[in-house]
Order: structure tokens, then C-alpha cells, then sequence
């Protein structure tokens, strides 16, 4: 079911494979990942590649036209242990940090989510300790929509994104 992925004037967004595993293994490794995310970081790659198999979609990784480097994961993730579909962002290296590249990549993401799948609602789920992430779902038009605690018992906030029929 998977439809032709979106591009912007900067970025093509594209099916997660090989070629991106290890850009993703390192962030998992970092410190701006968990410590959960870096103990599963080929459980977590491997559920990216089988959200697509499975359910026909999922998030892209978006990869720079100019130099061709994947900066990280954004798009329709809908899990079962969540409450709503989510429209993920996950930038990989601070190096592509506020160049514009999440802005530009959620927006072409949740576009597609909303236009292909059809998904009138979503969110996206923010530890309220990661504040860049907050700002950029401020700057998306997302609004502050209460708290999940996921199954492991970790709280976070919930940012609902607006409707794009404005409903």
C-alpha cells in the first residue's frame, strides 16, 4: 500500500533500507537517544521496515538531494501499544539541526498522512525533557493535548496536530 514517498525542494523522503541502518544505529547510540533506544536499536530499525511490510505504510527517512545524507525518520507511525497514529520526527546528527530540515520534512510527512491514509487526527508523543522536539510540533501548529504513559511507564506529552480540513 505504500504510495510514491514525498519529496520537498530540499529532501526526498524514502522507504528505511540497508543503506540507512547505520546513520540510525548511531543515533541510537548517542546521547540524544535513551538508554532503551541504544540497547534495541536493531529491534526499533527492523520495526521501521516492518511497519511498511505490515500495514502498507510508515515512516521515510529523509536523505538531502544535495550530498544525499539521511537525516533521520519522520512520518505515520501507528503502533498498537499507542492511543492515536503518530506522525514521528527524529533527526539523527545535531549537524542537520535547525537548517529547517524537520520543519520541512514533518510537514511533506503529515501531508501524507493526511491526504494518502487519510488520517484526520494524529499526534506526536515528545519527552517534555527534549524542548527542540516541543518547539518544532509548536512551530507545526501542534497543540499541547495532555500526557501518555507508554507501556515501560514513561510519561510523555501529547502534541495533536491540527486537522487539515480544519474540523
Amino acid at each position: 500500500m505504500t504510495r510514491l514517498p514525498p519529496e520537498t525542494p530540499r529532501l526526498r523522503l524514502v522507504l528505511p533500507g540497508a543503506a540507512h541502518k547505520a546513520a540510525h544505529d548511531g543515533f541510537c547510540a548517542s546521547p540524544r537517544s535513551n538508554v532503551a533506544m541504544a540497547e534495541q536499536a536493531t529491534d526499533h530499525f527492523d520495526a521501521l521496515l516492518n511497519h511498511h511490510e505490515l500495514l502498507g505504510y510508515g515512516p521515510f527517512v529523509a536523505v538531502r538531494k544535495a550530498g544525499g545524507e539521511a537525516i533521520g525518520v519522520f512520518g505515520p507511525w501507528n503502533i498498537d501499544s499507542q492511543p492515536d497514529p503518530e506522525i514521528a520526527f527524529m533527526i539523527w546528527d545535531p549537524v542537520h539541526e535547525g537548517r529547517g530540515y524537520g520543519f520541512e520534512a514533518t510537514v511533506a510527512a503529515r501531508a501524507f498522512a493526511h491526504w494518502v491514509l487519510g488520517w484526520r487526527s494524529a499526534v506526536s508523543y515528545i519527552s517534555a525533557a527534549n524542548r527542540r522536539a516541543s518547539r518544532l510540533a509548536g512551530r507545526l501548529g501542534a497543540l499541547r493535548d495532555g500526557a501518555w504513559t507508554t507501556p515501560a511507564g514513561t510519561v510523555l506529552d501529547v502534541w495533536r496536530h491540527p486537522d487539515p480540513e480544519g474540523a
